[in-house]
């Protein structure tokens, strides 16, 4: 019996409980989950001996602390002169900075699924365009790929994956996909995105919301009435933080699952991606066929988490996990 608590390795309590209800949530008819490989995926830096750390927290001059994942070092000081954790990270937002104030906890409303549909399409006959990068997207394409969906992801070579500097986590994220380099600020590029559009059923991207709009695309309908679109973002489009940048252990600390006891607590991974992978994997199938616009949010997928301190786990759940899996590149996804 898998004991999900062992898996919640200086994460919130619950986390790797909330993978697995996610991954059941999202599972098509007719098959089942590998609770090793949901796990897995879950800490796949740890599996694959990425050995990510934890970045310390920044403390404000005036109060509190900020996570900050900028690299202007000059910019993000100059910017904390007189001011406290909110204020701070508020300035460094004006600048495009990706800097996130340690919250403590407040309510949060986690993600509403579209209405599942009562029979799924066969997977076989759907075509999926992938415009994610990093994990929380790449996760979502990779399950699309597991049910049996044709998989297309577009990297530009101007603008590759971030995650391929971490090989081994990029190759557990780029099963059963196939790659195409296209630059849409040229027409080249533009005229094979706008075919791939037209035949596809569903679009998944990771862009800041300003980013599609201003590549000339604000609505994908235009070019394919059919399709449906599914966006992942950090935070919800109704909150103060929408346009904010911020990436995986910054919607930890803004959620308030950062502080306990009036102290930050970094987490060693990115928690929040891989439980948006598979909020969105849901997201997109029940999408498939509505030709509806569906957001996911890091901050939503979340939600259902409450404040405590970090569990401490079983290194040993590691080990266990990548023995089972190959090292996460075991579909999580199994026929039954």
């Amino acid at each position: 019996m898998i004991d999900p608590d062992r898996a919640d390795i200086g994460l919130p309590q619950g986390t790797a409980a909330l993978a697995l209800a996610l991954a059941a949530a999202s599972c098509p008819p007719g098959w089942r989950i590998d609770p090793d490989a949901v796990l897995a995926q879950l800490l796949m830096p740890l599996v694959v001996g990425a050995r990510p750390q934890a970045r310390p927290p920044r403390p404000a001059p005036c109060g509190g602390w900020v996570h900050d994942d900028s690299v202007d070092d000059a910019l993000v000081a100059a910017l904390s002169a007189g001011q406290d954790a909110e204020a701070w990270a508020a300035a460094a937002q004006e600048c495009w900075l990706p800097i996130t104030p340690y919250r403590p906890c407040r309510a949060l409303t986690g993600w509403e699924p579209v209405e599942a549909r009562p029979e799924p399409p066969d997977p076989v006959h759907i075509r999926v365009l992938d415009m994610t990068a990093m994990w929380a997207g790449p996760l979502c394409t990779r399950l699309l790929a597991e049910w049996g969906a044709d998989v297309t992801t577009v990297e530009p070579a101007v603008r590759p994956d971030g995650f391929r500097g971490s090989p081994a986590q990029f190759a557990v994220l780029d099963v059963g996909k196939r790659r195409v380099d296209l630059d849409l600020r040229n027409d080249a590029g533009r005229h094979e995105f706008e075919r791939l559009v037209a035949e596809s059923d569903v679009v998944v991207e990771s862009f800041s919301r300003r980013v599609m709009s201003n590549l000339g695309y604000p609505d994908l309908r235009a070019i394919n009435p059919a399709v449906s679109t599914v966006s992942i973002r950090s935070f919800p489009a109704d909150s103060p933080e929408r346009d904010w940048v911020a990436y995986r252990r910054g919607v930890h600390a803004a959620s308030g699952l950062g502080m306990w006891e009036g102290r930050p607590q970094p987490v060693p991974i990115a928690y929040p991606d891989p439980l948006a992978g598979f909020t969105a994997f849901t997201a997109a199938r029940d999408a498939i066929g509505r030709a509806v616009n569906v957001e996911v949010t890091l901050a939503e997928a979340i939600a259902p988490l409450r404040p405590g301190p970090l569990a401490t786990g079983d290194p040993c759940a590691v080990r266990r996990r990548a023995e089972a899996t190959n090292g996460a590149m075991a579909p999580a996804l199994v026929r039954a």
